[in-house]
């Protein structure tokens, strides 16, 4: 009776044989042994952190869409967009409110620093409070940094003009304390102010010209007349003057 022998007892011959009537040669038979033990040794040695690597390799080949797809890519965020923000303000902070690519990091810069940055959440939404201005003139911006590190071009830029100060003013004509009679009944108020201001007298919108002077006929009633002149200027500061006038018919 012929002996039966195990599997690692064969002859090289009846290797072979084995080999070729499973339908793959003996270089591929010996390949994948030494992958397969390969494989067993890294499994001992190192366990889940392998195991944890063969899973990310996996995914980054079959784009599931995870944070892994992020390598490779090269296409930068679109700019951040920001609200509009005001040409000029009296308050020595301000609110600034937008949106930016989602999960990306959002950079803000008041007159070319660094003052912000904060992750992007929120579908895309941001607030950001306390921005601190200088006085004078204000340039604001934004950029926008995504997971693989591309960054953005730089969002539309705002100029704030931070002013505190109340705008001057002056009444030329008339005088506190003028009287006047009979067919004296319509006078003109003169003045000058801060270009660009607002200008009201008791209420009513003057006109004011290029070089900050205004001028406004005003109808006088019998008695004392209070006048109240007021200036705003595009921050919201104010100046005001007022005088008392007298008219006799």
């Amino acid at each position: 009776m012929k002996e039966k022998r195990g599997f690692f007892q064969k002859s090289e011959r009846e290797w072979s044989s084995t080999v070729k009537k499973g339908g793959v040669g003996r270089w591929r038979f010996l390949l994948v042994l030494l992958l397969a033990g390969g494989l067993f040794w890294g499994l001992f040695n190192y366990g889940s952190p392998l195991l944890l690597g063969l899973g990310n390799l996996w995914r980054g080949l079959s784009g599931d869409g995870s944070a892994d797809d992020s390598i490779g890519d090269n296409i930068p965020p679109p700019p951040p967009q920001i609200a509009p923000l005001p040409e000029a303000t009296n308050s020595a902070s301000l609110e600034v409110v937008g949106s930016a690519e989602l999960d990306s990091t959002l950079i803000l810069f008041l007159n070319g620093v660094e003052i912000k940055k904060i992750l992007i959440g929120n579908e895309g939404e941001f607030r950001i409070g306390q921005i601190k201005l200088n006085d004078g003139e204000n340039n604001l911006f934004a950029k926008a940094v995504d997971l693989a590190g591309n960054e953005s071009q730089e969002s539309v830029r705002q100029i704030i003009f931070f002013d505190k100060e109340p705008p001057t003013l002056k009444i030329e004509s008339p005088q506190d304390g003028d009287s006047f009679f009979d067919d004296q009944k319509e006078i003109t108020i003169k003045g000058e102010t801060e270009k660009d201001a607002i200008v009201n007298i008791n209420e009513r919108k003057v006109v004011v010209s290029l070089e900050g002077k205004f001028e406004s006929v005003y109808s006088l009633s019998e008695g004392t007349n209070e006048i109240l002149v007021i200036s705003s200027d595009k921050a919201g500061n104010k100046a005001q003057e007022s005088l008392k006038v007298y008219y006799r018919p």
